[in-house]
């Protein structure tokens, strides 16, 4: 196919070597998850895993709560792009923290 097109997706990322991984705790109050330093410019994708407790999240500027916004359940991992990621914001759904283990990729080889 001559117009055919090759993109780079969430599974080709590339371990963005200059940043360190980041644990972030999600308690009962609402937090940006991304609130203490900026991603990387050369980030595309965040790698997220949780443990310890169930999620709410949202990405439109809206306060999550514990029975508001998208649910992360324990036990999920995934690839978030990075404006998703830059925007997250994240409560507890239950009595248990969430721990979100952020790696930073890109995808450029």
């Amino acid at each position: 196919m001559s117009s055919a097109r090759i993109v780079n997706g969430p599974m080709q990322l590339v371990p963005n070597g200059t940043v360190a991984m980041r644990v972030v705790t999600v308690s009962n109050s609402s937090i940006n998850v991304i609130n203490t330093t900026a991603l990387d410019s050369n980030t595309t994708h965040v790698w997220y895993s949780l443990t310890g407790g169930n999620l709410r999240v949202t990405t439109d500027g809206s306060t999550p709560t514990a029975s508001y916004g998208h649910q992360i359940p324990d036990g999920t991992n995934g690839v978030w792009p990075f404006r998703f990621a830059n925007a997250l914001k994240a409560i507890r759904e239950g009595a248990t923290d969430g721990v979100l283990t952020l790696s930073q990729h890109n995808t450029t080889v």
